[in-house]
């Protein structure tokens, strides 16, 4: 006599399992399905906002996570370029630049924005080439918590530089989190 599992003992077993399940599923849980929801938002610049300047060399390199391809700051004074951070995206913490292109030290300022375009608060962007390749410094957001929707790197001297992207150190609470 054999001892093992029989073909309909694990037909039974398979269908108890499904019913199971099945019944954990019911629709007075769906909000229990909805923060199970993937977050797709990012810390970073989703687009070149309004305000950039038009000696911005290809503005739109600096938009997502850093890959290598940058806009080229003339630094001139005056010059700006300005990235939209997202709506639902907004920053609440510091700033990360990425940049590059940087033969001596650069020093300008990132100005904080809100969704309207107000000035938040401003800080001082230190470029400095450390190493070969690509670089990242820090920002403080000195207004913290109040999130700040679009960011404007300014030029300042006639000294070129790349920046790749810019990376928000935190962001808003999305909107089921509220």
């Amino acid at each position: 006599m054999t001892h093992g599992w029989n073909s309909s003992a694990c037909r039974g077993l398979q269908t108890f399992c499904m019913l199971a399940l099945m019944a954990g599923c019911g629709e007075e849980d769906s909000t229990d399905v909805q923060s199970l929801s993937l977050d797709t938002r990012d810390p970073y610049a989703n687009a070149v906002g309004p305000g950039s300047s038009a000696v911005a060399h290809e503005a739109f390199q600096a938009v997502g996570p850093p890959d290598g391809e940058s806009a080229i700051m003339l630094g001139l004074l005056g010059t700006s370029l300005v990235l939209d951070m997202g709506e639902g995206e907004e920053g609440t913490g510091e700033l990360s630049v990425y940049y590059s292109g940087v033969s001596i030290g650069v020093v300008t300022y990132v100005d904080f924005l809100g969704a309207d375009g107000t000035l938040l608060s401003s800080g001082l962007l230190h470029l400095a080439k450390i190493r070969g390749g690509k670089q990242v410094t820090h920002v403080p957001y000195p207004s913290a918590p109040t999130p700040y929707r679009y960011v404007r790197i300014r030029g300042l001297l006639a000294v070129p530089y790349a920046i790749d992207a810019v990376e928000a150190a935190s962001i808003v609470a999305p909107p089921s989190a509220l």
